[in-house]
């Protein structure tokens, strides 16, 4: 089970070690094409610049911290897309930020994960980074979906496939 103390530890890596960042970004591409290219590349159209750099940083986080667990499984496309559209259905479903993050609450078991995502991208005045209403929206999706896959390939056990 991840933790807060797990994503802080990660935050805290990235701040310490900021080469790491672009390492580990290259790494996950390499390892986990379709995971990056479907939740990654598919939305960054929908995202201004400050929002996708902000989104990958996250994205890092929540992957890396659930790696230094032990070995994910390669995520083949169709599980990418199946988490995914769940998410986007959500999304679709209550087209607001507080009760779809209400939602992910409910359906994800690891409430510390959904917890930071919402701390990270819930709208907060003086906030460092600019996101606007519909990039909240995609960075919610694209985590949360990220999430459940994570959370998934943890509670199954799956071994790392070979493909």
């Amino acid at each position: 089970m991840i933790t807060t103390e797990h994503l802080d530890a990660c935050v805290e890596h990235f701040h310490a070690h900021p080469e790491s960042f672009e390492k580990q970004m290259t790494q996950l591409q390499t390892a986990q094409p379709e995971l990056a290219a479907i939740l990654l590349n598919t939305n960054a159209e929908l995202l201004s610049d400050e929002e996708l750099d902000y989104l990958l940083f996250l994205f890092l986080i929540l992957f890396s911290s659930y790696e230094r667990q032990g070995a994910l499984p390669v995520f083949k496309a169709e599980e990418v897309i199946t988490s995914e559209e769940a998410s986007w259905k959500v999304i679709n479903d209550h087209n607001d930020y507080d009760q779809a993050v209400e939602k992910f609450y409910e359906q994800l078991k690891n409430q510390d994960v959904v917890e930071y995502i919402d701390l990270a991208i819930a709208p907060e005045e003086g906030s460092e980074i600019a996101i606007s209403d519909p990039g909240r929206l995609v960075l919610l999706t694209v985590l949360s979906a990220l999430a459940r896959l994570l959370e998934d390939a943890r509670s199954l056990g799956e071994p790392p496939s070979s493909s």
